[in-house]
């Protein structure tokens, strides 16, 4: 060890030395031999080298003799001064155990990256971008004519500076805008205290933060934040983003199927975000569930100003309550059409227009007439 020191080469020494260095790094009933210690600490300041800074317990074995139980650091890494000079960072780990009674031990060594200029790579996404050849040839014309390879190796030499330039103002630097993302933006950052802190305390926090105090509750990515279990008040967003939707495809000429498609891959992936960190209240839920219904069979009241087009109506139901209710138009077409609650064909003629939907609605209303609706749910 002496001898490597001499030749001024950065080197490196770890292993069990069966000893350690002082009496910190011993514990139990039986106390590490005194000479032992001097000679190896005379060795390591003889060679020059030192301990590194580590992490974990400082024990690296255990073992059990007659007085009892012992903890040790008898496994250790050294370095001399050149390995500091050739790596920019070196640390060491103290693992756990697993069948050993010694500790295994981790060195990272990091080196400081290449910081010279990088070399020349032609990226094959250069060649989809519109303005790529242009770009050559601007500059293959107007670059100065000389005969011979040599001509051709300057042009060349050229081009990659003019490419260069040419990536950093269309694509720019797609690692940096890539890693941009994951970094912390103070200006849209908040910290959120609880009701008993006072006001003197969060204004330096404030100030040492570089952030402002938010209060709840708060959405995020679409969930409302809150502290606490979530109330029917805290899911009005909820319930408008669902009315938004819907008022918007009442204006639209829906089928059947289009409509069960846009309630099972829009309206149902709505509360989605809110569901995987909060449970919805049941009656939030009940509210949903009735305007997805509403949604397919229509509007609950159809005496109302809305046009037939927009109802998206199903006609059977349109039908039973022509049957069954008297306080409305439909009850009182029922008692001018029908006798004791079956239907007269000769008050409805078929061949009459305002008549005609009515007479459509009659073989299921008459052959179903005896039957009550208690909930429909989708």
């Amino acid at each position: 060890m002496y001898k490597a020191h001499t030749f001024n080469h950065p080197w490196i020494v770890g292993g069990d030395f069966n000893t350690v260095l002082s009496f910190d790094e011993h514990k139990g009933n039986s106390n590490p031999d005194f000479n032992d210690m001097d000679d190896f600490r005379t060795c390591i300041d003889a060679c020059g080298l030192h301990s590194p800074p580590f992490t974990g317990g400082i024990f690296t074995w255990t073992g059990v003799i007659s007085k009892g139980k012992l903890w040790r650091r008898l496994d250790r890494v050294l370095i001399n001064s050149n390995s500091n000079m050739l790596f920019s960072d070196i640390s060491i780990s103290h693992l756990s155990k697993t069948s050993s009674d010694h500790k295994p031990i981790l060195l990272l060594c990091k080196e400081e990256g290449f910081q010279g200029p990088k070399p020349f790579r032609f990226l094959n996404v250069w060649a989809t971008h519109h303005n790529f050849l242009t770009t050559v040839n601007d500059y293959w014309v107007n670059s100065p004519r000389t005969g011979g390879m040599a001509g051709l190796a300057m042009k060349l030499k050229g081009l990659k500076s003019t490419l260069s330039n040419w990536n950093k103002l269309h694509f720019g630097n797609i690692f940096q805008e890539k890693g941009s993302g994951q970094q912390i933006n103070i200006h849209k950052s908040c910290f959120y205290t609880a009701n008993k802190v006072n006001s003197t305390k969060i204004a330096t926090m404030a100030e040492s933060l570089s952030m402002d105090h938010g209060t709840l509750p708060f959405t995020y990515l679409g969930a409302t934040m809150i502290k606490g279990k979530l109330k029917k008040h805290h899911c009005s967003k909820l319930l408008g983003h669902f009315d938004k939707y819907m008022n918007s495809w009442f204006s639209t000429t829906l089928n059947p199927m289009g409509t069960l498609v846009l309630i099972k891959h829009v309206l149902s992936s709505i509360p989605l975000h809110i569901i995987a960190v909060h449970c919805l209240p049941q009656s939030i839920i009940k509210s949903l569930h009735m305007k997805m219904a509403n949604f397919v069979w229509g509007f609950k009241n159809v005496d109302g100003p809305t046009p037939r087009s927009n109802l998206n109506l199903n006609q059977h139901i349109l039908e039973w309550n022509l049957s069954q209710r008297r306080n409305n138009l439909k009850g009182h077409l029922r008692d001018r059409s029908t006798a004791d609650g079956e239907w007269s064909t000769a008050a409805c003629p078929a061949e009459g227009r305002h008549f005609q939907p009515v007479n459509n609605g009659r073989p299921p209303v008459n052959r179903h007439g005896d039957l009550e609706i208690r909930r429909v749910e989708i």
